[in-house]
């Protein structure tokens, strides 16, 4: 059987968790992160010259762009010239709006009529259009209630009546649960005769006015809401696009060429230049890089523990191993009840 050696896998699991370790650093994400990427990249071999080009929205820090210098097919590519030009054009993008009124009444003509069929609209940003009125988007809804109060009368006629005394009329009458009080009393005057043709007595009918009062509610009013789309545009700054040129110079020739001192050359694109381009755009925010460390901490954790598993096997597996190598050697315990050397029965 083929002996484990512990140090060894000891070795290589501290080797493997350092590597996960660096590869997933917040240094290394940030640098990847916050490094931009060209939109093409356009090479020229006779000249010995690459272009890569980056089209930035004007609120992108310019400073993202590597201008490192960087080998290729045995060629040294720098950074010699940055080229910006700034691109017009027009941009278009989907557009709603809310509007509320007040109406008197919930009638759709009604409420129809509150409301323009188009809207002309312009946003702090510079975008400006026409937007059309939605109908299904219309609500109405009540804005509020009152009250008030008001006169409401009723009539009660009390026929064959003796006398035109009021006294026989009620002073209050009761009609779905309101209570009306006399106001004006009509007499009229009525005969009764026998069958000979002469008058018993005089008979009256009277005609009672009651009045009263009542509160009612009302509606105030409503509220109409409705909405308004379409497409609203602006026309200007659309991007701003860099050019970057690299020009390439042979690693032998270069190394051959004397210089007239030894002071280290300097870079042909500094950073300064860039930012100093830049300075009239806005900055650009920050760029979380938080996120990444959300998924490298817990695999790194992981693999710590993968690798403290797999050394307490090793360290296992090879003590175990040692033990059968002492009994091959010494010979195994008789089965008389003699152990080993030394040690009693």
């Amino acid at each position: 059987m083929m002996k484990t050696n512990a140090p060894a896998a000891m070795l290589a699991t501290l080797s493997m968790l350092a590597m996960a370790a660096s590869l997933f650093s917040p240094a290394t994400i940030a640098a990847g992160y916050n490094e931009l990427l060209p939109v093409a990249v356009i090479s020229h071999p006779d000249r010995q010259e690459i272009r890569k080009i980056y089209e930035l929205s004007t609120e992108t820090d310019p400073a993202g762009i590597p201008l490192e210098c960087f080998e290729r097919d045995g060629i040294t590519f720098s950074c010699t010239d940055i080229l910006r030009e700034v691109l017009m054009g027009n941009e278009t993008q989907a557009y709603s709006k809310s509007e509320t009124i007040e109406s008197s009444s919930n009638d759709t003509d009604t409420v129809l009529g509150l409301l323009p069929s188009t809207k002309d609209i312009r946003t702090g940003d510079g975008f400006s259009g026409t937007l059309l009125l939605d109908p299904a988007s219309i609500k109405t809804e009540v804005a509020g209630y009152g009250s008030r109060t008001r006169s409401i009368t009723t009539k009660r006629s009390y026929p064959n009546l003796s006398a035109a005394d009021i006294g026989y009329i009620p002073k209050t009458v009761t009609e779905d649960k309101k209570t009306y009080t006399l106001e004006d009393v009509q007499w009229q005057h009525d005969s009764t005769y026998n069958t000979d043709d002469f008058d018993i007595s005089d008979r009256y009918t009277a005609t009672a006015t009651y009045g009263g009062t009542e509160t009612v509610s009302y509606v105030k009013g409503y509220t109409v809401t409705a909405k308004y789309h379409g497409e609203i545009s602006r026309s200007g700054i659309t991007a701003i696009r860099y050019t970057v040129i690299f020009t390439g110079t042979a690693v032998a020739a270069s190394e051959a060429t004397p210089t007239d001192d030894d002071s280290p050359r300097s870079e042909p694109c500094p950073r300064k230049d860039m930012q100093a381009e830049s300075r009239a755009d806005p900055p650009a925010a920050p760029k979380p890089t938080f996120v990444w460390l959300y998924i490298a901490l817990p695999l790194v954790g992981l693999l710590l523990g993968a690798g403290a598993a797999l050394l307490f096997i090793c360290v296992r597996k090879d003590e175990r191993t040692n033990e059968k190598d002492y009994c091959d050697n010494h010979g195994a315990y008789s089965d008389n009840g003699d152990g080993p050397p030394g040690s009693g029965a």
